[in-house]
């Protein structure tokens, strides 16, 4: 699972996917999305 997250983070990054659907607790570790404008949590 953990390659898929960082498949799925680099794709993110890359500019290849505009929306990441993801719980709060996989969000808050390993990955540093700093370049974001907004995240939203529900």
């Amino acid at each position: 699972m953990i390659a898929k997250r960082g498949k799925i983070d680099e794709a993110f990054k890359a500019g290849k996917l505009d929306i990441v659907a993801a719980s709060p607790a996989t969000t808050s570790v390993a990955f540093n999305w700093g370049q974001l404008d907004a995240v939203i949590f529900m």
